[in-house]
């Protein structure tokens, strides 16, 4: 199941947010779905993550929180009666895993690393492989070798 987590703001900005539209559709279809089916939420913005504890922001506050979804809390109840065996989810441009309520919150790093500079926070430039098996999800992160340069000044 895909989620929009881009919530377009009155001034043309964006916020993460799953807007109440997608929320009745997530409860429907979730509830629709036979008893223990194996479930994979993949959205951009981050549900679940950490990263807020680790990167270090400005001390300017943001206008709209983007980091991650803001009202994840009315989002997250919904995945806990059924088999959600993960939610793949990126926007943060690092490795990460964070595990709420029996279900793994997987960001999967970006291609482009820190905006083409290098890596981001210790995540090189990369993409992550996903597999499932048996009802089982698996990933693997893997890097291909991509050597940032400096821009030349022209």
């Amino acid at each position: 199941m895909v989620l929009d987590s881009i919530g377009i703001t009155d001034d043309r900005m964006y916020e993460g947010r799953i807007d109440a539209q997608q929320i009745g559709w997530l409860s429907r279809d979730l509830a629709a779905q036979p008893k223990g089916t194996p479930i994979i939420i993949v959205t951009h913005i981050p549900l679940v993550t950490a990263i807020e504890d680790y990167d270090v922001r400005s001390t300017k506050p943001e206008k709209h929180h983007g980091i991650s979804v803001v009202n994840a809390y009315e989002v997250l109840p919904l995945f806990d009666t059924y088999n959600v065996i993960g939610v793949l989810q990126g926007h943060t441009h690092i490795v990460e895993r964070v595990e709420w309520h029996g279900v793994p919150y997987i960001t999967g790093g970006a291609v482009c690393g820190n905006w083409w500079h290098g890596t981001r926070l210790g995540t090189p430039e990369g993409f992550m492989v996903v597999d499932v098996d048996n009802g089982v999800l698996k990933t693997r992160y893997e890097t291909y070798g991509f050597q940032s340069v400096e821009p030349k000044n022209t």
